[in-house]
């Protein structure tokens, strides 16, 4: 590292050679203090760094990453096996909804709990149970996730296009994905 009056600049690389350098203004009081430090790398969440001033060292330890949240795009299909997907708002039925698995996407990683169709969680049958499963429905040897929603929860207006989707996987990241509607 080098000092520059109070501040302390530290380039410090990671085992891939990733730059975590970041500037602080270094603790007083010479070696065995610990501070705190914020990193640009959205990643590293936390790091406690000793420095020593006698031999103007630098210890890393407990490096706390985090992962980057990325929102991943799903495969949306509103009523499978309509292309037009035709929504009538006085129907009080349900509204079939599937979102596709892949080798990219594996549909039972997703948090059945976060999931949003407009805004509208996910329903329970009288079991208690979600209303979804797991299905190859496009028959391409991938699960797909399928649902049912109330139509008449979701607030579905004339004038309408598009709904979306949104939740979380079980790791934590997120994603969305639309379809169009044609309201009749």
């Amino acid at each position: 590292f080098r000092d520059t009056s109070d501040v302390t600049t530290l380039e410090v690389f990671d085992a891939f050679g990733y730059s975590l350098g970041f500037t602080t203004t270094p603790p007083d009081g010479g070696a065995g203090d610990e501070v705190f430090i914020g990193f640009a790398d959205p990643r590293i969440h936390k790091a406690v760094f000793s420095f020593d001033t006698s031999d103007r060292t630098v210890g890393l330890d407990n490096l706390i990453f985090e992962p980057i949240s990325e929102l991943i795009d799903v495969d949306l299909d509103i009523k499978p096996g309509s292309d037009r997907n035709p929504v009538n708002l006085k129907s009080k039925g349900q509204l079939p909804v599937v979102v596709f698995g892949s080798e990219e996407l594996d549909v039972s990683t997703i948090d059945l709990a976060t999931l949003l169709l407009h805004g509208v969680a996910l329903p329970e049958k009288n079991n208690g149970k979600l209303f979804a499963s797991f299905d190859d429905e496009d028959d391409d040897g991938f699960l797909d996730l399928i649902m049912h929603f109330a139509l008449q929860d979701l607030g579905i207006e004339a004038g309408m296009e598009e709904l979306l989707i949104s939740g979380s996987f079980l790791d934590g990241s997120e994603f969305e994905g639309s379809d169009l509607i044609n309201i009749v």
